[in-house]
């Protein structure tokens, strides 16, 4: 079966663990390694187009899946089973499926988390760690999101992680479907600074989308693009809010507490910093440096959506990083 992102490159697969993945890979050429690429909400391998399409082409192998509750992939309506630990094995899996020994792992959004559960639970798959607009995430640290947006309505004005209150409503898919167009304008922005108002903040993402009111679309996405993004998604946003769900329930926690888990990353680091994103956390960037010995912090002004809107900058930072490391 093919995806309709990738058509002509892409397969599924079932999982020794029974769970079926839609994945796209473009194997190496000559002596290039090969990249992992980790999407984020919501997504999937489509986010990567643009890095798919210039790595392939001077022939570095590509690795793109549609992670769990994407595309062809499966999505359990269990919570549970978007735990970090339960997704990174099936990660391993895919890896061992194309017979891959080792990746640069890169992902966005939350994608990062499943890189940096990779990193704690198969370190040795990587040959090199890149986050994008998403911080690295240490095991044993529990979420908790209504502390975080007391705070950062105190510092920045607005509560950050105001929209997990809505993903994790049961109903919050529905409203989300009955109100597409609304809320796919202010997913892709033309002016980033918006989220500020209309989505992070408590109640916000909510009341922008049943207002039936458009953003302006921004000319990093085209209208094509976009239309390709909901053929993936079918409208149907549920499956991928349950990564949220697990998180706000600690699920991760269950599995990571009280378990010598190393939070180190040994291998080289890269954080690409979308600085116009008003959902980027400056505390959990600068904590990196504690877990990351080479790490290396790039900055690019623009919204979240970094490897699309500044894709030629993202694909020369991590172009430098490969050549560097091999």
């Amino acid at each position: 079966m093919a995806t309709i992102a990738f058509p002509n490159d892409s397969s599924v697969v079932k999982l020794p663990s029974g769970v079926t993945y839609s994945y796209s890979y473009f194997p190496a050429k000559s002596n290039h390694s090969t990249i992992l690429f980790i999407h984020g909400f919501p997504s999937s391998s489509y986010d990567w187009r643009h890095q798919i399409a210039y790595f392939s082409s001077l022939g570095y192998g590509v690795l793109a899946p549609d992670l769990l509750g994407y595309g062809e992939t499966d999505k359990p309506a269990s919570v549970s089973d978007y735990r970090g630990k339960k997704m990174a094995a099936e990660l391993n899996e895919l890896l061992e499926h194309v017979k891959l020994e080792k990746v640069h792992g890169v992902a966005h959004d939350w994608g990062s988390f499943l890189l940096s559960r990779l990193a704690t639970y198969y370190p040795e798959r990587l040959l090199s760690s890149s986050f994008l607009a998403t911080a690295y995430r240490e095991p044993g640290k529990s979420m908790n999101v209504d502390p975080v947006n007391v705070i950062t309505k105190q510092k920045l004005g607005y509560e950050m992680y105001g929209y997990w209150k809505f993903f994790e409503r049961e109903d919050a898919a529905q409203v989300v479907k009955d109100h597409i167009e609304s809320f796919l304008s202010i997913l892709y922005p033309a002016d980033s600074s918006i989220w500020r108002e209309h989505l992070a903040p408590i109640g916000a993402i909510e009341a922008f989308a049943k207002s039936n009111k458009l953003a302006k679309r921004g000319e990093y996405i085209s209208e094509d693009e976009l239309a390709t993004h909901r053929k993936i998604m079918k409208d149907d946003y549920g499956p991928g809010m349950n990564w949220y769900k697990c998180a706000m329930q600690n699920l991760n926690l269950k599995d990571e507490e009280g378990v010598p888990l190393d939070p180190n990353l040994a291998m080289p680091v890269l954080m690409i910093v979308a600085k116009g994103d008003p959902l980027s956390n400056e505390i959990a960037i600068n904590g990196m440096r504690a877990y990351a010995a080479n790490l290396k912090v790039v900055g690019f002004e623009c919204g979240h959506w970094v490897q699309i809107e500044k894709k030629d900058e993202v694909n020369a930072a991590l172009e430098d990083l490969f050549r560097t490391v091999g």
